[in-house]
């Protein structure tokens, strides 16, 4: 059901993606890059998960609309 899948992919985010970790590359790569699109690759190729996994954590974590 919708309301079991929901809950595996936020349980699944939270362990592969870890909080913690996610607000410190977040904060280093938006810095280096300035750029939205690049800090979503490089948090994507560092986490080894897909784009839209990084944009949901981005607005789940870090409170902030990605809006790209």
């Amino acid at each position: 059901d919708e309301w079991a899948e929901k809950r595996a992919n936020i349980f699944a985010a939270n362990v592969l993606v870890p909080a913690e970790i996610f607000r410190e590359k977040y904060d280093e790569y938006k810095s280096e890059t300035n750029s939205m699109p690049d800090t979503i690759t490089k948090l994507s190729e560092f986490f080894l998960v897909s784009p839209s996994c990084i944009e949901t954590r981005i607005e789940e974590v870090m409170d902030e609309e990605v809006g790209i």
